[in-house]
Order: C-alpha cells, then structure tokens, then sequence
C-alpha cells in the first residue's frame, strides 16, 4: 500500500545476474500488518486488519471476507463447541439429505400413479367411445334395413334425436 518496493541485496545481484528482483521471481506484495493504524480505507485495508486483529466488522465489501469471518468464527470454537457444531452441521446434512430422498421417492411414485390412472381414464374413454362407434354403425344398418327410429333408439341405447340426426346426415346429399 505504501509503494515501496522489495530490492535485491549486492550478493543476491552477483548470484542471479540482475538488479530486478522481478526476472528472478513473480510479482510477490509483503503486507506488513504490525504497521497498519487501523483504519480501513479501502478493502485490502479491511483485509490487512483481518489478518492483524482476526477480527471483522460490521458492513465490510472486500470480497470473500464474510466467508473469511465464518470460518474464523468455526476455528476459534473451544474443542466441545466445536464437537458440537460438527454434530450439527452432521445432524443437518442426514435430515436434509432424508428430506431430498423422501421428496424423490414421492415424486417417482406420484408419476407413477398419476400415469397408472392416466391410462385408466384412457382406457375408459377409448371404450366408451369405441361402445358409441359401435352403436352409431349398428343404427346405420337398421336404418339401413328400414327400421323405425324408436325401435333403433331401444337397440343401441343411443337417443332418438342421435339417431335422428344420423339419419338426416345419410339422406342428405
């Protein structure tokens, strides 16, 4: 934050043929924490203290410092709190891994019912339909052979007015 930069001692320049300590090694920063004052003015700031206190405050924006602070917070337990926390993040994942498991075994046999009754219904229509098919051609027939609508309405079960209709459809050109 200051600017000043890491420097190579004359032996060091001898060693490795160079006065830059970049062509030896990548760009390194020293964070010197023991110098900060404490006053966080902007987020390496807020991390620098961080590092000096193990400490975070309220309202903090340097990125990943809210992670940084809850696993602070779980390493400064004492060994029986953090047996405890253990326990519970534990208990935790076991209910919460019985709760996706019992929703997927739900969702499996809900779908299989729902089609179970799908296909029911299905069934039950495709007969019903196909029983009035089979009705309509048999009042075709007798209509047909000259038969009376009331006595065609008896044998099929259709209506009169069914019938009626099936017979204006078939004189109609």
């Amino acid at each position: 934050n200051r600017k000043d930069t890491l420097n190579l001692s004359l032996q060091e320049q001898s060693i490795y043929h160079t006065e830059l300590i970049a062509k030896i090694y990548p760009e390194y920063y020293i964070i010197k924490v023991n110098q900060f004052n404490e006053v966080a003015k902007n987020t390496l700031d807020e991390w620098i203290n961080f590092l000096k206190n193990e400490q975070i405050k309220d309202g903090t924006k340097a990125k990943g410092l809210s992670e940084a602070k809850e696993k602070l917070d779980i390493v400064k337990l004492s060994k029986e709190e953090k047996r405890e926390y253990d326990r519970f993040i534990a208990n935790w994942r076991d209910n919460e891994s019985v709760i996706l498991s019992n929703f997927a075994a739900g969702a499996i046999k809900g779908e299989a019912e729902g089609l179970e009754k799908g296909i029911e219904k299905g069934i039950e229509k495709g007969i019903e339909i196909g029983a009035g098919n089979k009705a309509m051609d048999i009042a075709v027939k007798c209509l047909n052979k000259g038969m009376a609508i009331a006595e065609i309405a008896e044998l099929t079960g259709l209506s009169e007015i069914e019938i009626q209709r099936v017979a204006d459809e078939k004189l109609s050109p």
